[in-house]
């Protein structure tokens, strides 16, 4: 990476630390069977990824979850579903200010949006998606762990870095069915 573009990440983390920081959300631990609404953030700018989300979206709207999903684009080419649609929303690198913050009215919409539960499944660790996750309204944020990022969610699942996106996927889905079930 280029040092300049470290440079420029590292203004934006700051940037995103200090927001969290002044950020008050109340977190409400949810088991997927009780949530009504559920945001989705990934890296669609892989077809496999996008693929594997939309599968996994349709199983939970096949259960009467209310999906919405924000994909990140990371490069400039168009892909063939970078075209938003119904409770699929897109953006790219050209929405990013310089120092690779979401700038871009659907993103903040997404963000403002009290999901029940947001799962970001952001298992390349990209900027973009880690600064929406951090600072969005969702009642109970849930992500992969990273110790850069423990504020940022409500559960953190650890997956070996060999973990590809449909394991996490599992391993989310699993933790989500299981937890809170005494309290429901």
């Amino acid at each position: 990476m280029k040092w300049s573009k470290k440079i420029r990440l590292s203004v934006g983390y700051h940037k995103l630390l200090k927001e969290v920081k002044q950020f008050h959300r109340v977190p409400a631990v949810r088991n997927l069977q009780d949530a009504k609404s559920i945001g989705i953030l990934y890296n669609a700018t892989d077809d496999d990824n996008y693929d594997t989300v939309m599968r996994y979206m349709k199983s939970l709207r096949e259960i009467h979850k209310d999906v919405h999903t924000l994909g990140f684009v990371d490069r400039p080419a168009l892909l063939r579903h970078q075209f938003a649609k119904l409770g699929l929303d897109y953006f790219n690198q050209k929405h990013l200010n310089f120092y690779f913050i979401p700038n871009y009215h659907v993103v903040t919409n997404f963000m403002q949006e009290e999901f029940d539960i947001l799962i970001c499944l952001n298992i390349e660790n990209s900027f973009p998606l880690k600064y929406i996750a951090a600072l969005s309204k969702a009642r109970f944020r849930v992500g992969k762990y990273n110790k850069t990022s423990t504020a940022f969610y409500d559960l953190m699942i650890d997956v070996a870095d060999s973990g590809n996106l449909k394991g996490f996927i599992g391993q989310v889905d699993h933790y989500l069915r299981l937890i809170n079930k005494g309290n429901s």
